[in-house]
């Protein structure tokens, strides 16, 4: 029996003997009646004080022989901290920052309201002279409470109270992407993303691209991933604006040019109205080892429809597009639809249209329907 976690010192065994023997902590006085079978005592870890010596007077017929061990506690409560305030503020998630003044904490704590201060729950528990913790998963637009507080192995100090609110979700109806005319929203579809990831959205999204957009302001692949408040109503939908013609997303890059990872409800529309029947938007990749288009970490329920996807790859088990792994246990690449598409070769012609490896998890119920490969 270990007396003290991760100690490797102070050990405690239980022995038997028929004398009352140092280090035996249990002894049976009578081995003769009832007669039972006995081994000799072999005390490999003995109760011992790091160098001192065994530890006498553990049995003993007399109560005063007896050895007491107690643990007191440091009494002294830990200075609370003090000038609390609030920065990084999002639609779901704020930074708490405060400052340490204590010199004998052994942690702080931080302790959240979701009722108006009326009861706290634990947020986070964090170490030695802290002075700042990250709160997320929370909801837009709600106003919560905080405390923080300072710890000792046996006392709390007075805490630190606030409260803050997020943001309300910002993102709903139609924004442009690149110059054109109308002034653009964003710069590039990469940056479009991580606004509306970091803001949150309240309605379906529309993103249109304009004629002067180019996709050298890309950062290389493309990502999209699960956004909340993203939902079988609430789309986000990528297409060329009404006065596109040729719209080209391009790169050379050795994993693919668009990743959803983990993305749930994303439409790539390559039409630029929904009664059209013409493919206005071309997503290409000229790396022989990369996708062009990379479904993984379970991404569920997305769309690509009306475009022209063109690779190079001539890897065994990729495709120009490609539903890849996800986590073990997990839904895989589920649920999502390729339509309308036309799927060929960029600089060189690749191995595979499309291949669906499901690596940890099985791909299922996706749909690819009328397209052309």
């Amino acid at each position: 029996m270990q007396i003290a976690t991760n100690s490797s010192e102070v050990w405690a065994s239980i022995g038997f003997s028929d004398t009352t023997l140092n280090n035996r902590l249990i002894a049976v006085t009578n081995l003769l009646n009832p007669q039972v079978t006995t081994l000799l005592a072999n005390a490999m870890y003995p109760l011992v004080i790091p160098n001192v010596g065994f530890i006498n007077g553990l049995h003993s017929s007399n109560d005063s022989s007896r050895v007491i061990y107690k643990f007191t506690p440091n009494d002294i409560i830990p200075l609370a901290p003090i000038n609390l305030s609030f920065s990084i503020v999002t639609y779901n998630s704020m930074r708490l920052n405060w400052v340490d003044v204590a010199n004998n904490e052994t942690g702080y704590a931080i302790l959240i309201s979701y009722d108006g201060g009326i009861s706290y729950h634990v947020a986070q528990n964090l170490p030695t002279n802290s002075t700042s913790a990250d709160i997320s998963g929370l909801k837009h637009n709600c106003t919560y409470y905080f405390k923080v507080v300072a710890l000792t192995e046996g006392r709390m100090s007075a805490p630190l109270e606030g409260s803050n609110s997020t943001l309300q979700a910002a993102y709903s109806g139609r924004f442009y992407v690149g110059n054109g005319l109308r002034t653009p929203h964003f710069s590039s579809i990469t940056e479009a993303i991580s606004k509306i990831n970091q803001f949150g959205i309240n309605g379906p999204i529309e993103i249109l691209i304009q004629e002067g957009y180019s996709s050298n302001s890309e950062s290389f692949p493309i990502v999209f991933t699960k956004i909340s408040g993203l939902n079988s109503t609430n789309f986000i939908t990528i297409k060329p604006a009404p006065e596109v013609n040729n719209l080209v997303i391009s790169a050379n890059f050795a994993t693919s040019v668009i990743d959803f990872n983990g993305a749930e409800f994303i439409v790539i529309d390559g039409r630029s109205s929904d009664t059209s029947l013409t493919r206005k938007l071309t997503v290409i990749n000229e790396n022989s080892s990369g996708s062009t288009i990379r479904f993984f970490n379970s991404a569920c329920h997305n769309i690509l429809r009306f475009c022209r996807i063109l690779g190079a790859n001539n890897s065994n088990d990729q495709g120009v597009i490609f539903f890849g792994s996800s986590p073990a246990n997990s839904r895989g690449n589920s649920y999502n639809i390729v339509e309308h598409c036309q799927i060929g070769n960029s600089i060189n012609t690749p191995r595979h249209g499309i291949v669906s490896q499901g690596a940890n998890s099985f791909n299922l119920y996706n749909e690819i329907r009328n397209c052309e490969i």
